[in-house]
């Protein structure tokens, strides 16, 4: 198992952790990003600027949330 980006803890994904890759691209710089973070750390930190970040940009970023 992978452990928590921010508090170490081994993450479970299918009981809510969650994995975020990036690539962040500015002139001719280009950062790749890996996150890991367990279900708390995501619902702490995660989940309301992802969402606001989905809805403002139009990403169609599917959260499985919706059952």
């Amino acid at each position: 198992m992978n452990t928590c980006n921010i508090c170490n803890n081994e993450i479970n994904y299918t009981a809510g952790g969650a994995a975020l890759m990036m690539a962040f691209v500015r002139g001719h710089t280009t950062n790749l990003i890996n996150v890991s973070v367990c279900e708390t750390c995501y619902k702490i930190f995660m989940d309301t600027p992802m969402k606001m970040l989905n809805d403002k940009c139009m990403l169609n970023i599917n959260f499985g949330d919706e059952d």
